[in-house]
């Protein structure tokens, strides 16, 4: 089936950010007395920011309030996504291949007020007609409710969207939606189960080439 639209995750796939996220994650953990490690904090990527947290505290039995953890995680984050995660490398050359070709939008469980700090960064916002964030649905990822929205908003059926993501959540997500997913391997995510995903990539630059002639099953 010809493809009709793509949609793209955020962290860890538009941005190179995952292992900054875990390090500054352990950082705001820490400080309020949670011994959280890197291999606990692989196991939520593509989570919710607040469901995490709010997992992280019942996982530890700590008792600090999820408030206060997020606002100080937040403001870490804020200046980080203004000023500092790296652009996943190729990825504008990808994105500038694809305008034009294909209706694009994003759909992450990141909080859009992030995200907006990051488009502007890096002048990426002409890209997408369509971006729909996890405080926006009812359920994030895994639950397949951002990418159906976002899908709809860029009038594409879902077996002929497309969605680019590196997380466990999301892969379930866009299987969920009954789209064509496309992973993206990297050092931050290599632990994974990739087994569901239609194709694999390390290099986004594979990405066209598979959105031109998509076939069914993994390549």
């Amino acid at each position: 089936m010809k493809v009709q639209a793509v949609i793209w995750d955020f962290d860890g796939v538009i941005l190179d950010d995952e292992l900054l996220h875990i390090e500054a994650e352990i950082a705001t953990a820490r400080s309020f007395g949670i011994p959280l490690t890197p291999e606990i904090a692989s196991e939520y990527l593509g989570v919710r920011l607040d469901e995490y947290f709010r997992a992280i505290i019942t996982r530890f039995e700590s008792g600090v309030g999820l408030d206060e953890l997020l606002e100080a995680h937040f403001a870490v984050l804020r200046r980080w996504y203004a000023e500092g995660f790296p652009l996943t490398p190729h990825v504008v050359e990808v994105l500038d291949r694809l305008k034009g070709v294909f209706p694009m939008g994003i759909a992450t469980n990141r909080e859009r007020g992030l995200l907006e700090l990051s488009l502007a960064r890096h002048s990426l916002a002409p890209y997408f007609k369509s971006i729909v964030c996890g405080q926006e649905v009812a359920k994030g990822k895994p639950a397949p409710d951002s990418f159906l929205r976002a899908a709809a908003q860029l009038a594409a059926d879902p077996p002929s969207t497309a969605v680019i993501e590196d997380s466990m959540a999301g892969f379930r997500a866009a299987k969920g939606a009954g789209m064509l997913l496309i992973a993206r391997m990297a050092a931050h995510n290599r632990h994974l189960d990739f087994s569901c995903a239609d194709f694999v990539v390390e290099d986004l630059r594979s990405i066209p080439r598979i959105l031109e002639a998509p076939s069914r099953g993994r390549r």
